[in-house]
């Protein structure tokens, strides 16, 4: 009955206080329960240690915390302690839940698994922590989540359709390519900047501030949706369309950080009474955490005002790019002239130099272990994506050719046009130029930057150079295997042109001289309205040709008819001479679209361009002329791109900086980048037409390189452990050593032969045993 009596009241103190209102800090100092506290934190402890061992290795932050400010009272209320299973199992729910809308793209460090220590979760498991809407939401994650993925994709929209209507045939079109690639991806970056700052996911944002980014994140959509629309402008010269939907995204920014500005307000006031109610709770002995504002560093705890200013700049900057962009629209211009470059130029700036500033002032968190590169990453992708789509859909356009059987000639069925030998050639070059461009991307490649915030946003800057080398290249790419693939067709035709005309009286006159006027210049004879029969029949083919990309070789009667459309279309045969007359004087490239509205040209584009080129067609030497241009920046695009990826994995580690097998690599690449730039100096001076092995080989010569350069890396990867192994100290060291050794033994020598002489007089004095001294 005693030991009986005597557990009753333990049993009691220790659950007393789940139900009564004693004070915590009594129940932990009486006996009993500092008997019972050290098994249970124990079992605790190693129940939270396995639930964190076998969750996902991305934790969000936000998990953690309760979107809304419960009250004190209710919080401190303590109900039945969970089990260590149920314990467990809530913990694998809540991970997978936040993992569930991530995906990791790069490696991931092994130092960011093992990141969340014991305490820090402690911390972060208060009750009293609000929900914060800076980086922290992606902070523990190298996986941007599938809202950013979906948002990217109207990126890959906007760029298939400009590459699809862009014309890269003169330094100026690459430069206007420039131009709208850059604002293009400024759009996108200042976006990405954002949601990698202060977007979080979902379910842990209060329901008001939830529903305002949506709202702003459906008109960004629409306004990318818009972007599409834009590349035809660029054409036509006219910046109308693209000036204001680049304002507008512009303003729907701005709107996306007032709500978040808004948000850190009200937070911080309730902040403000949370802080006086946590020293009322001090006074009686019930220490709570301290308040942190949305934004504010977790380093620095006295940056409130520093973060609404960051606000505020960040607001200011975007209204005033805005207003820029939205107002050169009203600048008289015919194309792209100097006042509507300063105000594009001056509207970039003015974000830039906000966002570095603001990253200078240091009172947001770091953007090193963020999720960043992986948004790049993807940026990447996409434009690589860009590159086999623009591949698969030139092949999609030159594979209707068809065999057809001449029935005047009679003989086997020949080839009417598609796919020859030499386009499987360029086709496999291509794809391997591709596809070694993503190896080479993600060789070394790391989702961690040892920079600080300002140096991680000009990293990031760096990047649009190595977009902009990639997207050009891709499109390059695309020009070429049409090209290719029409000069085939035209060279097959020209070798024996009676097997396609299926016409005998039209083959007879068909001499060689007649073919040699194909390169010739002259206005007389030089469109298939001409007078001439043979030379207008010659021209009709070489019109069809041109304009499908090698597709298909057209009988004459066929050719002929396509032509007759075309005199239809402008109008009959006095006003279809008059429109050759006049390309022939202006060198006009749309002499007859120009003559309809963009909304039926648009429409119908692949048959008015094939209908400009029967009014104003180019002669043989111009057609090859003018698409070899093609071959004058795709090596140099590929060294930009192999130099640049240098010096963002340079500044992206500074481990790595110090391995001698990655300055080897770096250095192997940099070689190889010198010799794309003397090839494409070769391609560039040398003049007139090169052979038609030099333009067989041009891709084959691309992709060897870059092959080459691969295989130096994988080499350069099987020699790591020796290279990056530390060295034996250098030949010279140890000459300087022996001379300086060999210079002291003969002074040393007398010193050491006076020892041993009194060691053998002091032996004999040492008598009996040593004891040694034990402890």
């Amino acid at each position: 009955m005693d030991g009986t009596s005597k557990q009753a009241p333990t049993a009691a103190a220790v659950h007393g206080p789940i139900n009564s209102d004693q004070p915590t800090s009594s129940v932990i100092s009486s006996p009993a329960a500092s008997q019972h506290k050290p098994s249970s934190t124990a079992i605790m402890e190693t129940t939270r240690q396995e639930a964190m061992s076998e969750a996902p290795p991305y934790q969000d932050t936000h998990a953690r915390f309760d979107s809304s400010f419960a009250s004190t009272e209710r919080k401190s209320e303590a109900g039945p302690a969970p089990s260590p299973s149920e314990e467990r199992l809530r913990s694998h729910q809540q991970q997978h839940h936040v993992d569930s809308d991530r995906a990791r793209l790069l490696p991931q460090p092994a130092v960011h698994a093992s990141s969340d220590q014991p305490e820090s979760a402690d911390e972060e498991d208060s009750p009293d922590a609000p929900a914060m809407a800076a980086l922290n939401a992606h902070g523990a994650s190298h996986a941007p989540s599938y809202s950013d993925l979906f948002f990217d994709l109207l990126f890959a929209a906007c760029l298939n359709t400009y590459s699809n209507a862009v014309s890269l045939e003169r330094f100026c079109d690459v430069a206007a390519f420039l131009g709208y690639f850059t604002a293009l991806w400024w759009a996108w970056w200042s976006q990405a900047y954002f949601d990698v700052r202060y977007r979080r996911p979902s379910h842990h944002q209060p329901y008001l501030f939830k529903s305002c980014q949506r709202i702003v994140r459906v008109a960004v959509l629409g306004l990318w949706v818009a972007f599409s629309t834009t590349p035809s402008e660029f054409s036509r010269g006219s910046f109308t369309n693209f000036t204001q939907i680049y304002g507008a995204s512009r303003i729907a920014l701005a709107l996306d950080y007032v709500a978040v500005l808004v948000d850190d307000l009200v937070r911080w006031r309730k902040g403000g009474s949370r802080s006086r109610l946590a020293g009322l709770d001090r006074i009686s002995g019930q220490s709570k955490e301290p308040f942190h504002l949305p934004s504010r560093h977790v380093d620095r705890p006295h940056s409130s005002g520093s973060i609404f200013q960051t606000h505020l700049l960040s607001i200011a900057s975007l209204v005033a790019s805005g207003l820029l962009w939205i107002l050169s629209r009203f600048v008289r211009h015919n194309g792209i002239t100097a006042p509507l470059l300063v105000m594009w130029i001056v509207g970039v700036a003015i974000e830039a130099a906000v966002q570095i500033v603001n990253e200078v002032r240091g009172g947001l968190s770091p953007l090193g272990h963020s999720v960043l590169p992986e948004r790049l990453v993807l940026f990447g992708l996409i434009i690589l994506g860009e590159g086999f789509t623009g591949i698969a859909e030139t092949l999609n356009k030159i594979s209707p050719g068809a065999k057809m059987r001449n029935p005047d000639v009679g003989g086997a069925a020949i080839e009417s046009g598609g796919w020859g030998a030499d386009t499987i050639l360029q086709t496999v070059s291509c794809v391997l130029i591709v596809v070694l461009q993503f190896a080479g991307y993600f060789h070394r490649a790391t989702s961690q930057i040892d920079l600080s915030s300002m140096l991680v946003v000009l990293w990031a800057y760096i990047h649009v150079v190595l977009h902009m080398a990639s997207a050009l290249l891709v499109i390059g790419l695309k020009k070429i295997l049409s090209f290719m693939n029409t000069l085939n067709a035209i060279g097959r035709f020209v070798d024996d042109p009676q097997r396609y005309v299926m016409d005998a009286q039209f083959g007879q006159n068909l001499t060689q001289q007649v073919l040699d006027q194909l390169n010739n210049d002259d206005d007389d004879g030089s469109s298939p309205l001409a007078t001439n029969g043979t030379l207008s029949g010659l021209y009709a083919i070489l019109s069809v040709i041109q304009s499908n990309d090698g597709a298909n070789i057209p009988s004459l009667s066929e050719a002929r008819r396509l032509v007759d459309s075309v005199v239809g279309l402008a109008g009959g045969q006095e006003a279809a001479e008059k429109l050759v007359a006049q390309a022939n004087v202006t060198d006009a490239s749309h002499a007859l679209s120009s003559q309809f509205a963009p909304s039926l040209v648009l429409p119908f584009r692949t048959f008015f361009e094939y209908a400009d080129n029967v009014i104003n067609p180019d002669s043989m030497y111009q057609y090859v002329v003018k698409s070899l241009f093609q071959f004058k920046y795709i090596y140099v695009a590929s060294a930009v791109y192999l130099t640049v990826d240098i010096v963002i994995k340079t500044m992206q580690s500074s481990a790595n900086r110090q391995l001698r097998s990655f300055r080897w690599a770096m250095g192997l690449r940099f070689g190889f980048a010198v010799v794309l730039v003397l090839l494409q100096v070769v391609f560039t001076v040398f003049e007139g037409v090169p052979t038609n092995a030099a333009l067989d080989g041009a891709l084959a010569i691309c992709a060897a390189v870059l092959l080459g350069e691969l295989v130096a890396q994988q080499i350069v990867d099987g020699l790591r452990t020796r290279l990056d192994r530390p060295r034996a100290p250098k030949q010279k060291a140890r000459r300087r050593w022996r001379k300086t050794s060999r210079s002291s033994s003969s002074a040393s020598q007398s010193v050491k032969d006076g020892d041993e002489m009194i060691e053998m007089e002091m032996q004999p004095a040492q008598v009996g045993p040593q004891k040694r001294t034990s402890y």
